[in-house]
């Protein structure tokens, strides 16, 4: 996160103290601020879903996991993150108003990188439920892309590997749903020649 922040003081007539008073106070806001979303949204401690309306009352709740997972980078919030996964991918297998089908070998950086799996489905799944009647999987794949190139490009480690420079590049351009026709061609011929 980029902050700019500037402060034109020629039109008013502030005393020193009672500017570094407001300088105080605007910092202050502003870290809590920042602190309070790198904390993340409410996990239940406790869940479990029976029904569809069961599913249905905690969707708002899993939207909300979903969109934090999906932004925050991989690297903070270790423990939340994998609470926020649990909790989500329960909600995902079971909910009986989103269907996600993900085919892990056709991406070849999931073989040096597994958990980013959970960052395509996360996508996939945010998307879903923002877009409930989109079934296209070329379109759903394409937004679960995005949050995986998000992940990555925020990562020293990850952006520094070759199969996710071309995500990450595919990404810059807008060019998802051609990388993911590409990965899913290469995977077929790759297939046919086994």
């Amino acid at each position: 996160m980029e902050l700019l922040l500037t402060i034109n003081t020629a039109n008013y007539n502030f005393s020193s103290m009672r500017l570094s008073h407001a300088l105080t106070i605007l910092c202050v806001g502003w870290l809590s601020l920042v602190n309070a979303q790198s904390i993340g949204p409410e996990i239940p401690k406790e869940y479990q879903w029976d029904t569809p309306q069961e599913y249905a009352v905690d969707e708002a709740s899993v939207t909300e996991v979903l969109k934090w997972l999906c932004s925050e980078p991989l690297g903070l919030n270790i423990q939340k993150r994998s609470l926020a996964n649990a909790y989500v991918m329960e909600w995902i297998t079971g909910s009986p108003s989103i269907r996600l089908e993900v085919n892990s070998e056709v991406f070849p950086f999931l073989e040096e990188h597994p958990e980013l799996l959970f960052s395509l489905i996360q996508g996939m799944a945010f998307y879903s439920l923002g877009h409930p009647d989109e079934k296209d999987a070329v379109k759903l794949h394409a937004e679960g892309l995005e949050t995986v190139a998000h992940h990555a490009e925020l990562s020293e480690e990850l952006s520094k590997d070759g199969d996710l420079k071309k995500l990450i590049k595919a990404n810059r351009k807008r060019q998802l749903k051609v990388y993911y026709q590409e990965s899913l061609e290469d995977w077929e011929k790759a297939k046919q020649n086994n």
